[in-house]
């Protein structure tokens, strides 16, 4: 007779093997104000319990310099400290964006042209036609 095989038994996983995904954040918008030079957009976080107080700045003339649009400017908040608090909530304070986050962000927010009725519909390429009386020869 052949003995069994013996088989050890698996460790159970530690807790600290597969990282639990962070809680949801909940980012609410409060308002704006220019201060300085700068628009200052008030943000509060959310994760679980835990909620900050935030003030993130854009500098004005990235506006005016069209690195941003005025309408842009909560969404372009709201992504930064996103992403500031993605894994653990940033603590509270302010923070800035810079000018490659707003052109990044512009890169990927671009926007297609709208038609407006009053602008004439493009037209599809129509071969010409010859003139009348003209004979078209073709080339020896």
């Amino acid at each position: 007779m052949t003995d069994p095989l013996e088989v050890a038994p698996v460790p159970p996983n530690p807790p600290d093997a597969k990282a639990t995904p962070p809680k949801a954040i909940n980012i609410r918008y409060l308002g704006f104000k220019d201060v300085d030079g700068k628009r200052q957009y008030s943000l509060q976080a959310q994760r679980g319990l835990e909620t900050n107080q935030y003030t993130v700045s854009i500098e004005l003339a990235a506006f005016s310099k069209k690195h941003a649009l005025l309408q842009d400017g909560p969404d372009i908040c709201y992504q930064k400290l996103r992403e500031l608090s993605a894994v653990e909530l940033h603590p509270s304070g302010d923070v800035e964006v810079t000018e490659g986050e707003l052109a990044a962000y512009k890169e990927t927010h671009s926007r297609t042209p709208r038609r407006t009725f009053s602008s004439p519909a493009p037209e599809a390429a129509v071969p010409a036609e010859p003139q009348r009386g003209v004979e078209e020869r073709p080339e020896v």
